[in-house]
């Protein structure tokens, strides 16, 4: 008899400006769904406006609209615009171990040209059906147009309440330091696995 199972993975990939890829990380085994995924699913699923999910600025939060306001679905947005490191894929220079009641990343990349800042491209979000498997894929790439190096130690998704602007970081990942020299870019694609 087959169980159903969900499980995150994630790759991460190094290119130089030419499209070459300096380094990756494939197929790596997440560890890090949050305790505001869980929370978050619970109250699209359940329909319910649970109160108690911390958001990235460390506010506690109900999901948008309140329930049965039919406005649950849209706390869960992770398909973020360029130029903006607050929702979607984010990456970061932290290596605390990665904790249940994360609601951030340790030191976040910001958008930008500055010293420890990338420009972070939108976020893709697909899906692939399979007979015994289902995949949702969130991809987003960030390149390194400041004037240093700089190494990411760990890789964030954050969900985005569209009517509130509120932020809720549902993964989080340290991963192995990946150095993301000047015009290189890193991609960060999240695999969330359904499968019997």
């Amino acid at each position: 008899m087959s169980s159903l199972h969900n499980v995150l993975t994630y790759d991460v990939v190094v290119r130089d400006p030419k499209g070459e890829i300096v380094s990756q990380q494939k197929k790596q085994t997440g560890k890090s769904l949050l305790l505001a995924w869980h929370r978050v699913i619970h109250g699209v699923m359940g329909g319910i406006n649970p109160n108690n999910i911390t958001d990235t600025g460390g506010a506690s939060r109900g999901l948008d609209g309140g329930p049965g306001a039919g406005h649950e679905q849209t706390a869960f947005n992770v398909a973020a615009a360029a130029a903006t490191a607050t929702n979607g894929i984010t990456v970061g220079r932290g290596n605390t171990a990665v904790s249940l009641g994360n609601n951030a990343l340790g030191t976040p990349i910001a958008e930008g040209v500055g010293a420890n800042q990338l420009n972070y491209a939108i976020v893709v979000v697909t899906h692939t059906e399979g007979v015994a498997s289902d995949v949702i894929h969130v991809q987003r790439t960030a390149t390194n147009n400041s004037a240093a190096p700089i190494t990411v130690k760990e890789i964030g998704l954050i969900a985005s309440s569209l009517s509130t602007g509120w932020h809720f970081l549902l993964v989080r990942d340290v991963i192995t330091d990946t150095p993301v020299a000047i015009g290189q870019s890193i991609t960060v694609t999240f695999h969330l696995h359904n499968m019997l």
